[in-house]
């Protein structure tokens, strides 16, 4: 959401400033105009507004087919490494002798936790979750390794 925007909290001060200037003048200005008779009340022309909206307008979605394009992007990749994380665990399922099939059944645990430590590398939130994950998935030796 908007309360965990990084460009909001890069320019809220800046904001809130040039918000409460704009809001001190107009107040000034209309207490000016209600005592004195004479003194001009402050308008602004709307045609530098709308050619700014217009303009702002274009720019934003720009950055939403942009972060849509990546967003589709990144779907791709994570479906290609699914399809070769399938590919790894069928070859060793294939060429691993039936003797070693503990090592075929370590590696497919580490294939199935390979995506939940992605999402919690990626997300920086969640990695108490992936390693609770993790403690369940590995055996005690391989987790404290």
């Amino acid at each position: 959401g908007w309360q965990k925007s990084t460009v909001l909290r890069a320019i809220r001060l800046p904001m809130l400033l040039l918000l409460s200037w704009a809001a001190s003048i107009l107040v000034i200005n209309r207490l000016f105009w209600l005592v004195f008779d004479h003194f001009p009340l402050l308008r602004l022309p709307q045609t530098p507004l709308s050619l700014q909206a217009a303009s702002i307008g274009l720019i934003l979605v720009f950055r939403t087919n942009q972060t849509n394009d990546r967003l589709r992007e990144a779907q791709k990749e994570m479906g290609r490494l699914a399809s070769v994380e399938k590919e790894i665990l069928q070859m060793l399922l294939t060429h691993v002798p039936p003797g070693q099939m503990s090592v075929v059944c370590l590696i497919a645990r580490y294939l199935a936790m390979f995506g939940w430590t992605l999402k919690a590398e990626l997300w920086e939130s969640d990695t108490r979750r992936a390693e609770s994950l993790t403690k369940q998935i590995l055996p005690e030796e391989e987790f404290t390794w």
